[in-house]
């Protein structure tokens, strides 16, 4: 996997056998990108599951391990040595967009927040109110170092709570649009079913609070969560909500994040865009 950011690529590796070929994979990144650092991100999950050996840093160049990209008419820090992943969620630009349009003129609640881009897009758009939640006061920093590469934004708009998502919504302030993109439920098929339990009650609680007329934006990220099953789970918050729901749009991961047809698995990511009365 690599994504680029400005004039960095960060480079992550999840398979035994790439490791081998990574001379021939600078090669080719010196000639498409003959300016740009190249930087290696160490995946934990995949280093133990693989017996990887590579550890993070600089393959080519030098740099503090961050980038300032952007997206939209937004600028954002991307902090790819100590973020997650590596650094950021590219496959979620269109769907940003999207929620910042649906978040124009009303109060958004920003769930599993990270650093902050959904809030950044939203009230770049013209949210009255961005709440994100958050549990890593690392991610909500990163967020507010990208506040401040934004003079435009007016800072009252954002409230940062670091708070467990589920602890947080025994009590929620009820809101027009809501934001729930959760790291992954489930990493294997041994997973799944206390994973749909807690998509189940995250979603239930998300339509709940929605504002009459208001927008929900629901995610999974669980490779062993497939599409049919997912809309399942969003059809049974919807009922169990007590409210009239409807789903809008289906959403998946941006254009440059493609499902081989040999691996159907692959499509990690999905979610309905869903309005409630």
């Amino acid at each position: 996997m690599i994504d680029q950011y400005a004039d960095a690529l960060v480079l992550s590796m999840h398979a035994h056998g790439i490791e081998g070929e990574k001379e021939r994979i600078l090669s080719c990144l010196r000639e498409i990108h003959p300016r740009a650092s190249v930087y290696l991100k160490r995946d934990e999950h995949y280093a133990r599951v693989e017996k990887l050996d590579l550890q993070s840093g600089y393959l080519v160049g030098s740099g503090n391990g961050t980038s300032v990209i952007r997206e939209g008419n937004v600028r954002l820090l991307v902090d790819f040595e100590r973020g997650q992943k590596t650094g950021f969620y590219l496959d979620q630009r269109e769907n940003r967009r999207l929620m910042a349009a649906a978040g124009r003129g009303r109060s958004v609640l920003n769930l599993f927040s990270y650093t902050g881009a959904v809030a950044l897009r939203a009230a770049a758009a013209g949210a009255g109110k961005v709440i994100s939640v958050e549990s890593s006061r690392k991610a909500l920093d990163t967020a507010r170092e990208s506040v401040r590469l934004n003079p435009d934004l007016k800072e009252e708009t954002f409230e940062w709570v670091q708070e467990d998502v589920f602890s947080y919504l025994e009590n929620p302030p009820p809101c027009d649009v809501v934001v729930a993109d959760p790291p992954p439920f489930a990493r294997k098929r041994s997973e799944l079913q206390g994973a749909l339990k807690g998509y189940l009650s995250l979603f239930q609680q998300c339509i709940r609070i929605l504002a009459p007329g208001g927008i929900a934006f629901l995610f999974s990220c669980s490779g062993a969560v497939d599409r049919p099953t997912f809309q399942q789970v969003i059809m049974e918050a919807s009922l169990q909500s007590g409210r009239t729901v409807r789903l809008l749009k289906e959403l998946h991961a941006d254009v440059d994040h493609p499902v081989s047809a040999q691996h159907p698995e692959g499509e990690y990511l999905k979610g309905w865009m869903v309005h409630a009365q």
